[in-house]
Formats: structure tokens, sequence, C-alpha cells
């Protein structure tokens, strides 16, 4: 009796089968913006990234601050302006609850005014609404990965400023 033909190729050995579950473990966003077309559009954004997904979205603090009580989280994408107070005092509120939630405050305010502001609060970065796509899913992955996201102008700012208020040696 001969042995049926494998289909695919062992070179003489017999090849360890994938496991089952070869699916990457997506890690679980909540998105916070007050405006529709900008939480539908970075909620269909994220959900194309085989390793992201939303699992919740809020327009304003009340439902963020239950959201993230809720659900099984492993980040937290906010607007700065959303509905009754502001992003900031969210991310003040979520960092007394869950200090070690990563947050990203996306924001169509000027990072020069508010990024820093963001980052005292307990950000883990700022990201304008108008940068591009990609550098939106790179700012999530950074942080996911315990980094933090600053644009490159930004970064390089602030930067100019802690060395500049240093003392000389």
């Amino acid at each position: 009796m001969s042995k049926p033909a494998s289909s695919g190729s062992s070179h003489g050995k017999d090849a360890p089968e994938e496991p089952p579950s070869a699916t990457p473990v997506k890690r679980r966003v909540l998105i916070v913006d007050d405006h529709p077309i900008f939480r539908d559009g970075i909620i269909q954004l994220i959900n194309q990234e085989p390793d992201l997904m939303v699992c919740g979205a809020a327009s304003a603090a009340p439902q963020a601050l239950s959201a993230v009580e809720e659900l099984k989280l492993d980040m937290v994408v906010s607007d700065i302006s959303i509905q009754g107070t502001n992003g900031i005092e969210l991310m003040k509120s979520i960092r007394a609850q869950h200090p070690n939630m990563p947050v990203l405050m996306v924001s169509m305010h000027d990072e020069n005014l508010y990024a820093e502001r963001a980052l005292r609060a307990g950000a883990r970065g700022y990201i304008m609404k108008a940068a591009p796509s990609e550098k939106v899913i790179e700012a999530i992955h950074r942080i996911l990965e315990g980094g933090m996201y600053l644009s490159e102008a930004l970064n390089g700012q602030l930067l100019n400023t802690f060395f500049a208020g240093r003392p000389a040696e």
C-alpha cells in the first residue's frame, strides 16, 4: 500500500502543522470623539488592522468612563474636544481610576498649544487629526508597545525646550 501524497512540500520530512488559531490577538481600543463622521472613520481605520479592534465608542466623558470600567480595553483614543468637558479632564479621570491605561489624544487643535498639557495629564501620545492615517496607526502601535508618540516636529521642539531649560554643566 502506498502512502497518500501530502499537499505541502515537506522536503522528505513531515512539516509541523500550523496551529488552528493563527489569528493574532486583537488589541482592544475605545474611541472617544463627539463627531460621528470622524468617530466612524477612525473605527474603520483601526478595524482594518489585523491586530486591532475597536470594542467601543463614546461621545462624552461619562460614556467614556463607563466604557473604561466595563470593557476590557488595551487603549483609549480620545479627542481633546468632547461633549461636556475636554479630553484632558477625561484623561485625568481615566488616570485616577486606571493609572496604566494608555491614551492617545487626537485633536484638530494645534499641538504646540495642547500636546504638553495632554502629556502632563497622562496621555502617552498626541496626534493631529490632520495627520495621515498611517501615522495614526503608527501612534497606536507605538503606544500599545509601551512607547510614546509625538510628531517629529513636536518631539524636536520638546527636546529643545528640555535641553534649553537645563543648567549648563
